[in-house]
């Protein structure tokens, strides 16, 4: 899914509004398709005028959702790599443990390295 163009959804549906095809542009397909099969009775045509008025928000609120969503695979994906700058502490050459082991790590090197 990427970025909608505010504009581009309006003139989708100022010009094919009565088919849905904003809709269509906008990802919300099922919608899009009652549209297109009820367009012989002129009910799309004017649901399409009155959303001329709301399209720039709905086209804004899915953008806002959607980089919400990138936002949360970000933290899922890259939490463990920021955690680990956070609470791992350098315990010997390349290697870094959690500042819990760090203390047991440390005390295994003084034994095995007198």
């Amino acid at each position: 899914m990427e970025r909608k163009d505010p504009f581009i959804a309006w003139i989708a549906c100022a010009v094919l509004g009565s088919f849905g095809a904003h809709h269509f542009y906008l990802g919300n397909t099922r919608t899009g398709m009652f549209r297109l099969l009820f367009s012989f009775t002129g009910i799309p045509t004017i649901l399409a005028a009155f959303e001329l008025f709301t399209i720039h928000e709905q086209t804004k609120q899915l953008n806002n959702q959607l980089l919400l969503m990138i936002h949360q695979a970000a933290q899922i994906a890259f939490a463990p790599v920021f955690d680990a700058r956070i609470s791992h502490e350098f315990v010997g050459p390349y290697e870094f443990e959690t500042t819990q082991d760090a203390a047991t790590s440390k005390a295994l090197l003084k034994r095995l390295n007198p």
